[in-house]
């Protein structure tokens, strides 16, 4: 298949903290298929299950409104063990949020042992936009992707926070679970997971509203 296209990596605000009638979630992002459809991304396990006409929030670090998200479109549940495909939430993204929000999801579907990555944080970096760690992807199977950052950090509020390669410049996955201990260690749910289901969700949307 080739080499995927190298891209850069994005320097804006792009890890959200979520807010869901009043009680806050650890992280989550945006992120736009393919074929157009935005969604917000988080874990199961950092927030509740929504009722599908409820809606919900991401902030930026200062506190500004990032994203105005409808009805929650499909969750899963908390992981266990080394199970990470099972833990994620998604919603639908109201209009008017600017593109560079947006992260695209990497076309290979997870990242390769060995190659560089960044994971963002809820926080604003040294030079503006969202914090980021950088890092290298240990090992990839079909429900996980493990990743080790380069420097020691408590590995509290990651869950739900994109996973890029330093490469493609897209997302390979999504931070779900990690290890307080040295050297810091994280569980990852990969994206074409998270895209499989986004495109699960909006066919089994479309056929309820076709009824």
């Amino acid at each position: 298949r080739g080499d995927p296209p190298r891209g850069v990596v994005p320097d804006g605000f792009v890890a959200f903290s979520g807010e869901a009638g009043g009680t806050s979630f650890a992280c989550g992002f945006l992120m736009e298929l393919e074929d157009g459809q935005r969604i917000g991304v988080s874990t199961a396990h950092a927030s509740r299950p929504m009722l599908p006409d409820e809606t919900a929030q991401f902030f930026s670090p200062d506190g500004a409104l990032a994203a105005q998200l409808n009805g929650q479109i499909e969750r899963g549940s908390t992981f266990r063990q080394d199970h990470f495909t099972m833990d994620y939430a998604l919603w639908s993204v109201a209009g008017g949020v600017p593109e560079e929000r947006f992260l695209q999801p990497d076309s290979r579907g997870a990242g390769q042992p060995g190659e560089r990555i960044v994971v963002y944080g809820r926080f604003t970096g040294p030079q503006g936009g969202s914090r980021r760690w950088p890092g290298v992807v240990m090992r990839v199977d079909a429900e996980a992707t493990y990743i080790q950052l380069d420097e020691v950090v408590m590995p509290y509020g990651f869950s739900g926070c994109p996973v890029v390669s330093q490469y493609t410049g897209r997302v390979i996955g999504m931070a779900v679970a990690g290890w307080k201990r040295a050297p810091t260690r994280m569980g990852v749910h990969p994206i074409g997971s998270l895209v499989e289901k986004a495109r699960a969700a909006a066919r089994e949307t479309a056929r309820e509203t076709a009824r």
